[in-house]
């Protein structure tokens, strides 16, 4: 066609630009300009930010066939996806379920990304052909929401005591008893869980109701309905189902026992065990934890007292973590890491200059400046969601000069431990970088009210969810970066570094994480144990050769 090889890239993204913007039912272009106001201030909105011209692609289709049917964009549901992929079946479009899975993922996008856009979630599809109909919390019925939060108001920690469910691995001689359960009063004093763990039960409690309707048709009006054994058996399928797919998209074995089904186990343990369930239905829900509970080794009765013995793997490192952490022995990747954080900064400053706008620019700046702030402080993800740099509960100070520091309460962190780390010039630098050049058009961005305390704000008041930090966190890693790396795992990777230069600083890696117990530590780390005892090991092999052969006549 004469077309250089330098401009060919271009064409062939126009080129495909024109054909996704094809009513293929009417064979017209549907062109933005022809579309009803409603759709067409929402398109118009959407297609003022760069980054989303993308995601608008996505769900061309379906703006198609809503213009076609007289729908409003706010009346698009579950519903009207299943009918949109009804009627591309009957044009016998190929691959209809990615269409449609592509077109939730760009619907998504622009919720995230133009706040006009309609709010109403639209149910995820898998490769299993099931939708997962978890609602938000917020979109459960309100009786229901009061469940959770009588439950959360009881269980909060108002105090530091000794028990932690949340930090709790333990090699009990009877579970129920250890944790607990069958015998602590719940009704008066100091709760059980730090914020952060409630935050996760309450993810589990909105996955376990849902479970209970779809398995009674009804919801229940307590937690003693839905927190047993039955309803666990069905939620701890689901999950598997879920696991099982993913692994076999990725080309690997499937384990049936697996952390986060055990921590939904553990999640279930305590909602019965408040709602005083009786022994025999925890004892149950006890049982299907043991089966989920990869670092469960052997389990067997003591025949002279009837109590239930354990046995534990002595670590806790889950097998996707290890497997991503050992790949940081690799020189090359541990030098992407380092190198990860300056080239962001530097992408992020290119495309803002020319695009203020521009999303994508704002993550990279947002990954930089976690980046920053984990290596002077590796902090689980809902405390560096939560950080906060306005207000009278601010966390994250910036002096004018000299070092930076960041304070969080006891009562915010998972193990009940008042957390003080100092940041280093560099990563003030950046922060400081992040909130005078980027966050204010992140604000704007998203929808955030001028006062959002947050560093990392999201629309209103609100922060950005743990997970979607998680999740941009991940992405960049992978697209920029070249390596996996999720939020947990930079904490993995901080005792990594110090384990590896000196196995005997274990009590650094305890201080430096913030653990509460050098068990807890030793119990993620293990394998520095072991090398440290195969050192030591060689090096008193090796003396003992030399005095041998001093002493040979």
């Amino acid at each position: 066609m004469g077309v250089a090889p330098s401009t060919m890239a271009t064409m062939r993204s126009r080129i495909l630009r024109a054909v996704r913007l094809v009513d293929r039912n009417a064979r017209t272009r549907l062109s933005a300009a022809a579309l009803p106001p409603e759709w067409r201030q929402l398109v118009e909105a959407a297609d003022r930010l760069p980054g989303t011209r993308g995601a608008l692609a996505k769900i061309w289709g379906l703006v198609a066939y809503c213009v076609r049917e007289t729908l409003p964009p706010y009346s698009v549901d579950d519903e009207i996806v299943r009918k949109f992929g009804k009627d591309l079946e009957r044009q016998q479009r190929v691959n209809v379920f990615e269409l449609l899975r592509n077109t939730i993922y760009g619907w998504e996008r622009l919720q995230s990304a133009v706040p006009s856009w309609p709010r109403r979630t639209l149910s995820r599809l898998y490769a299993d052909g099931r939708r997962r109909t978890y609602p938000r919390f917020r979109e459960l019925p309100p009786a229901v929401q009061q469940i959770w939060e009588d439950y959360a108001r009881r269980m909060a920690r108002t105090d530091i005591g000794e028990v932690d469910l949340a930090d709790l691995v333990v090699e009990p001689t009877d579970l129920a008893a250890e944790l607990g359960l069958l015998d602590r009063p719940f009704d008066g004093g100091g709760g059980l869980y730090s914020a952060s763990t409630l935050v996760h039960q309450r993810s589990i409690f909105v996955m376990a109701v849902t479970t209970f309707y779809a398995d009674t048709g009804h919801w229940p009006t307590g937690l003693r309905q839905f927190a047993t054994a039955q309803t666990l058996r069905l939620l701890i399928a689901d999950i598997g189902l879920r696991q099982r797919t993913r692994s076999e998209a990725a080309g690997k074995a499937y384990e049936f026992k697996s952390s986060y089904k055990k921590s939904t186990a553990t999640a279930m343990l305590a909602f019965a065990a408040s709602a005083g369930s009786s022994s025999e239905e925890i004892e149950q829900i006890c049982v299907l934890r043991d089966r989920v509970d990869p670092a469960l080794i052997n389990k067997r009765t003591d025949p002279r007292t009837g109590k239930v013995r354990r046995t534990f793997a002595t670590t806790r490192m889950g097998s996707r973590h290890a497997e991503r952490l050992r790949a940081f022995g690799d020189p090359r990747t541990l030098y992407a890491w380092y190198a990860l954080p300056d080239r962001l900064i530097e992408m992020a400053r290119h495309r803002l200059a020319k695009h203020p706008a521009d999303l994508e620019a704002m993550n990279l700046a947002l990954v930089a400046t976690l980046h920053a702030i984990l290596r002077a402080a590796p902090l689980r993800r809902a405390n560096l969601s939560t950080l906060r740099i306005y207000g009278p509960s601010r966390n994250l100070h910036l002096p004018p000069a000299g070092r930076g520091r960041i304070e969080i309460p006891w009562h915010e962190v998972k193990n009940g431990k008042d957390l003080f780390v100092e940041l280093t010039d560099s990563s003030v630098a950046v922060v400081r970088w992040f909130i005078q050049d980027v966050r204010p058009l992140l604000v704007r961005a998203v929808g955030s009210a001028p006062d959002n305390p947050f560093l990392f704000p999201a629309a209103e008041q609100s922060h950005r969810a743990p997970t979607l930090l998680n999740r941009s966190f991940v992405h960049v890693n992978r697209r920029v970066g070249g390596f996996l790396q999720n939020l947990h795992l930079a904490r993995h990777l901080t005792a990594k570094i110090i384990l590896d230069q000196d196995p005997t600083k274990m009590a650094l890696v305890q201080t430096v994480l913030g653990h509460r117990r050098i068990a807890t530590t030793e119990a993620y780390y293990a394998e520095a144990n072991d090398a440290l005892a195969q050192r030591l090991w060689q090096d008193l092999l090796r003396q003992a050769i030399e005095n041998g052969e001093r002493q040979r006549p």
